[in-house]
């Protein structure tokens, strides 16, 4: 195809997969969803490994087979591990939150947006702003189960199966605008 014009408001959802693709794999498969139960398991054992940690070491007080600064020092390493690993979570996860609902704050300020693709350029416009872009500007193209995503630095384009015209394929769409970045490298 020469060029595909598309229309879309993206959904919040698909911002954020969109947002989160960096460092993906280009691949159409889907995601696999992280499993809570097994993180549940994962705390709870450690959560019974350190409290037969903490009973041993009563034990091992009561009876003076080994020194009670060893068990002490392992002990606290397993707690500090897993307060830190919270920390670390936590802070990430929160910092996650705040850049995606900006971007999606943006999103929704921006309205539907209006794309033409061709083997030169990409033009993107909204009610806010039109910006065309040299293809060498799009640093990868990532396939979602549902979008294609361009990245563009520190930022992300995508655009929904759902906006593609009638008889296009999302496949087709993929591998003509990857044809036209790999051009123009």
């Amino acid at each position: 195809m020469t060029q595909y014009e598309v229309r879309f408001q993206l959904p919040p959802a698909m911002l954020e997969a969109a947002m989160r693709s960096f460092g993906a794999p280009d691949t159409q498969e889907k995601p696999k969803r992280k499993n809570p139960v097994f993180g549940l398991l994962l705390w709870v054992a450690l959560f019974i490994a350190t409290f037969l940690l903490f009973n041993l070491e009563i034990i091992v007080i009561s009876s003076d087979l080994f020194d009670l600064f060893d068990l002490t020092v392992v002990l606290f390493t397993v707690l500090g591990f897993c307060a830190g690993f919270l920390v670390v979570d936590r802070i990430y996860k929160g910092q996650m939150r705040t850049i995606v609902k900006t971007a999606q704050d943006a999103a929704a300020r921006q309205g539907p947006v209006h794309m033409v693709l061709r083997p030169e350029q990409v033009t993107v416009s909204s009610r806010l702003s039109e910006t065309t872009m040299d293809w060498r500007s799009v640093d990868r193209i990532v396939r979602l189960p549902d979008a294609t995503v361009l990245q563009l630095g520190g930022g992300v384009t995508a655009v929904p199966d759902s906006a593609l015209p009638e008889g296009v394929t999302p496949e087709q769409f993929h591998n003509d605008v990857t044809k036209w970045l790999e051009a123009a490298q």
